[in-house]
């Protein structure tokens, strides 16, 4: 705030000079001049603008002060929305139904008493009652939840968003391990067995490579169990958020290729373009697995519209405490509305094959590698 500047009132030039008696005489013929005419410097007009130009300091001041305290509350009630738009959301979080069960667990579990569809989908599915195709429960897409923080392009490919993941393959070097770097990355090798059928499945460390700049999943031709390839994220905790996987899928028939959290994109090499009649559509596969036992898994399947195996493409999971919506390459493809998910799990990316004729079929003829260059994702967890 600017003071107010006072002007200061300039001296006198002269002075009166005092009468004399002589001076009263009739005589003195002097001219009354200016200088005997000038006012004292306290005369009452002087004053008077002393009086007014207190006044307005005066009023200037409370001007200021008025402004200041009128800035403070406005600050004030700009920042209440954001207070209380953060603790909705903690009490949201804290009040959603969790599961108490790990997620590694309760996948391996559900693995070993696998017995009905060979693993549809999945070595996280349970397998339990048919499975639902396409009908009317799409609906319009809810706003994301996840807010991506920090972007990292390497230079090779277009840039990956995410906070709790974020993993480009191309940055691997000759110095890391495969090993080293995955676990950096927030993410393990599984090592362990699955009891599909009609062949039991092995997810074994020995198929998780990184090759020319992507993570390589491969299922081993003639083997039983056929030996094929997992990796997890450490974080088992995850409760809604969004995932983008960039990947490349397998040219040889008889795979199941994709990410999965019991929420599935399912990239089956046998049927990308042609179906086995009713049994499996041709075409990109989106799943939600059963939520009880009993109930019926939810599937919806859509035409690539490109060659999967030719290039990489985003392949994208959001899952919401309603919905789960599916897009590639940025454009959302599919919403679901039943069967979403309540409790918190792990996500898994893997490639395998357990002969099952309507659902991965195989085995593979020949060594199948399933590639990706990127992973990405902003979660909430439990």
């Amino acid at each position: 705030m600017n003071a107010l500047a006072h002007r200061r009132v300039p001296s006198d030039e002269g002075t009166v000079s005092s009468a004399s008696s002589s001076d009263a005489s009739d005589d003195d013929d002097r001219p009354l001049t200016a200088e005997r005419a000038k006012p004292s410097r306290f005369s009452s007009n002087s004053k008077t603008g002393w009086i007014v130009a207190g006044v307005l300091a005066v009023l200037l001041v409370a001007a200021g002060v008025l402004a200041v305290v009128l800035y403070n509350r406005q600050a004030s009630q700009s920042a209440a929305p954001a207070t209380s738009a953060g603790t909705a959301g903690t009490s949201e979080r804290e009040t959603a139904t969790h599961s108490s069960q790990s997620p590694s667990s309760q996948n391996k579990e559900e693995g070993e008493a696998e017995g009905d569809g060979g693993g549809r989908g999945g070595h996280t599915r349970s397998g339990q009652g048919g499975r639902t195709q396409a009908d009317d429960t799409r609906t319009a897409a809810p706003t994301s939840t996840s807010t991506p923080q920090s972007s990292s392009p390497s230079g090779n490919l277009p840039p990956l968003v995410g906070e709790q993941l974020l993993v480009d393959f191309t940055t691997f070097s000759s110095s890391d391990t495969v090993e080293s770097f995955l676990t950096s990355s927030g993410l393990t090798i599984s090592d362990w067995p699955v009891e599909f059928t009609p062949i039991p499945v092995i997810m074994a460390p020995g198929n998780v490579d990184i090759v020319d700049g992507a993570l390589r999943l491969k299922v081993t031709a003639g083997t039983e169990p056929v030996v094929s390839a997992e990796v997890v994220t450490k974080q088992e905790e995850i409760l809604y958020g969004r995932v983008t996987t960039r990947a490349k899928a397998s040219p040889v028939p008889g795979v199941w290729s994709g990410p999965t959290l019991e929420v599935d994109i399912e990239l089956l090499s046998s049927y990308y373009t042609k179906g086995r009649g009713d049994s499996v559509k041709p075409g990109i596969q989106f799943t939600n697995h059963p939520l009880t036992e009993g109930e019926e898994m939810y599937n919806e399947v859509y035409p690539y519209g490109f060659d999967p195996t030719a290039d990489f493409h985003d392949y994208t999971i959001e899952w919401t405490k309603d919905t789960t919506i599916f897009s590639i390459d940025g454009a959302e493809i599919a919403t679901f509305t039943r069967n979403v998910p309540a409790g918190p799990m792990a996500f898994n990316w893997n490639s395998w094959s357990s002969g099952e004729p309507n659902w991965s079929a195989g085995p593979p003829e020949e060594d199948s590698y399933f590639l990706i260059q990127g992973m990405a994702g902003n979660w909430t967890t439990a």
